[in-house]
């Protein structure tokens, strides 16, 4: 039987990292819960509370996912500490969702030294607020084109997510778990990661680097019909 694998022994003294996201009207809540289930399940494999989180929207009561499940959250809006990590969470019509508050609370908790990130639709907010000008972002393949109209100041990258510079973002779906797996990786090792990877029953975890599946007008950059149908064939 294989030995479970624990996380580093400079980990089991450490205080638990808080990783706060911010809930957008119409959010994915794949994306949301995904990421949130990886850090419970490597809380409950350690033995001890390696990570908290904490749920915000605007209002402070709960926010609707597209779905139709409504999420109650911890809190409003509130300012963050240097160092903690925002991770916005969006979904549909992501393009529609900004205000200037919101613009204007991401560019302080910046200006703050808060480490802000996006899952699925999200980096489309950052991008307005102007986190993103000159970055790499991964972001949904459906906003690809909407994202290089928009800001062509920012680098678009196939990769189901991004983390080799900050801001770090993944594109939706299971990618916010890939994305938190690979930062249980670096902080506690990559058989503990692996083993929060097992529990969720995960085989086939995509790495860094590893792109996001997209139709291939999307990848491509054609509507030419009969180039289409060649490349699906």
């Amino acid at each position: 039987m294989e030995k479970s694998a624990q996380p580093s022994a400079r980990s089991q003294t450490a205080e638990p990292e808080e990783i706060f996201f911010l809930l957008i009207e119409g959010f994915t809540h794949l994306a949301l819960s995904a990421s949130v289930e990886v850090l419970r399940v490597a809380n409950m494999l350690s033995g001890r509370e390696l990570y908290r989180w904490a749920l915000m929207a605007d209002g402070g009561a709960s926010q609707l996912s597209s779905n139709g499940l409504e999420t109650r959250v911890h809190s409003d809006l509130i300012n963050l500490r240097a160092g903690k990590e925002l991770y916005i969470v969006s979904g549909l019509t992501v393009e529609a969702r900004g205000s200037r508050a919101l613009t204007n609370y991401l560019r302080v908790q910046k200006r703050h030294g808060v480490e802000i990130g996006a899952l699925c639709s999200a980096a489309y907010i950052l991008a307005e607020a102007g986190v993103l000008a000159g970055k790499t972002c991964a972001v949904h393949w459906e906003y690809h084109p909407l994202f290089r109209e928009r800001f062509p100041d920012v680098e678009l990258t196939q990769e189901a997510f991004f983390a080799r510079a900050r801001p770090y973002t993944a594109s939706g779906g299971t990618a916010g778990a890939e994305l938190m797996l690979e930062l249980i990786s670096r902080a506690h090792g990559t058989s503990f990661a692996r083993q929060v990877a097992d529990q969720l029953v995960l085989p086939a975890v995509r790495a860094e680097g590893d792109v996001q599946r997209m139709p291939n007008h999307i990848r491509y950059g054609t509507r030419n019909r009969i180039l289409l149908q060649t490349l699906d064939y």
